[in-house]
């Protein structure tokens, strides 16, 4: 498997994990979880 195109594919779906080599875009990803399970937490 070539490091910057590494794909996991299931059913169809692909996901491009090159930008995730990256640490801003890794840093940007886990804000985005981590407020999306904030959000439904405190949502309740």
């Amino acid at each position: 498997m070539d490091g910057i195109s590494q794909n996991i594919q299931t059913s169809g779906f692909t996901l491009d994990l090159g930008p995730l080599k990256e640490p801003l875009a890794f840093i940007r990803v886990l804000e985005w979880v981590s407020f999306v399970f904030l959000d439904t937490y405190y949502a309740m």
